[in-house]
């Protein structure tokens, strides 16, 4: 992309505030939830906070994975080898929010048709064996919204349309997988 769109791109950096903010938290156990996922780079980042948080502090994979972290938006995450192996190696729940379809557009022309595969891609994440809860912030169109995980349509252009999935996939994604995402899956959801 053009200078001009890069330096809007901001991912938080060992030194920033956030990754210390973030990294003290999980050293002393806390449960890393609503964390910004919205690109490959940004997942990788937080990934790489983990890694370090454990090597401070002697956790396990099982002790992050029981944890149960989560990334929210999704909206360029892609499906990139290394970020999707660390999403499955700590069982990261991915929480997916398809209004992002919205702006497909704008990513469209600011980044070129090459980063649609990066868009919400729901249907290789799921694939890959990893969580993905839908998103609704607020609650306003959510049928809207569940029918553009399903079609991915967005002002007459399908964008990535290989990751579209079914109103069965979609459902559980806003019900009983989302429970789990809220720690109550022995309560809501089904």
């Amino acid at each position: 992309a053009p200078k001009n769109i890069k330096q809007r791109e901001v991912c938080m950096r060992p030194d920033d505030m956030w990754w210390i903010t973030l990294q003290n938290a999980l050293e002393a156990g806390w449960r890393l939830a609503g964390i910004h996922g919205v690109g490959s780079h940004g997942v990788r980042l937080f990934l790489q906070m983990i890694e370090s948080a454990r090597k401070n502090t002697g956790m396990s994979v099982d002790d992050i994975r029981k944890l149960r972290l989560t990334i929210e938006h999704a909206e360029a995450l892609g499906k990139v080898p290394d970020v999707v192996a660390g999403l499955k190696k700590y069982d990261i729940t991915v929480s997916a929010g398809a209004r992002f379809l919205l702006v497909a557009p704008d990513y469209v022309n600011d980044y070129g048709p090459r980063v649609e595969p990066f868009l919400l891609p729901v249907k290789s994440l799921l694939d890959q064996g990893i969580r993905v809860v839908g998103q609704n912030e607020g609650y306003r169109n959510l049928g809207y919204h569940m029918t553009l995980m399903m079609t991915r349509n967005v002002k007459g252009h399908q964008y990535a349309p290989e990751e579209a999935v079914d109103r069965m996939i979609v459902l559980k994604m806003w019900t009983k997988w989302a429970s789990r995402y809220v720690m109550k899956e022995d309560v809501i959801g089904s």
